[in-house]
């Protein structure tokens, strides 16, 4: 909200999925994180994935210790082979995904790249 800055989030690119202005953003920015401090601590959201998905720190040190490696993402609960899948699938989704000022940005550059191509071929055929 740009009260502390951390190298690590981007708040341009968060705030740009609340809003068109950065005044409207922050607003619902705020709101919506408003309405999930109600919800207090949640334990089935801690610990991650792979905790979860083997029983605990004693199960998942126990493979390490036995060289077994599996996948795991914090944000999916699930065997390593689905979250990597999952994981596939949402960077193909995300491709395809940018925010309002990235855009325009990338229309800009694909027109441009376009007209350039198309300019080349006209000057060959002319």
């Amino acid at each position: 909200m740009g009260k502390r800055e951390s190298d690590w989030q981007d708040r341009d690119y968060v705030l740009a999925w609340f809003g068109k202005t950065e005044r409207v953003a922050r607003e619902a920015y705020r709101k919506y994180m408003m309405a999930g401090l109600d919800q207090g601590r949640r334990p089935e959201l801690v610990g991650g994935g792979l905790l979860r998905s083997h029983g605990g720190w004693s199960q998942v040190v126990s493979m390490r210790q036995h060289g077994e490696m599996e996948m795991a993402d914090g944000r999916v609960l699930g065997s390593g082979d689905f979250v990597e899948r999952i994981l596939a699938e949402a960077d193909d989704q995300i491709k395809f995904q940018f925010p309002p000022p990235e855009k325009e940005k990338k229309i800009r550059e694909l027109i441009t790249e376009y007209c350039d191509v198309e300019q080349q071929t006209m000057a060959k055929i002319y």
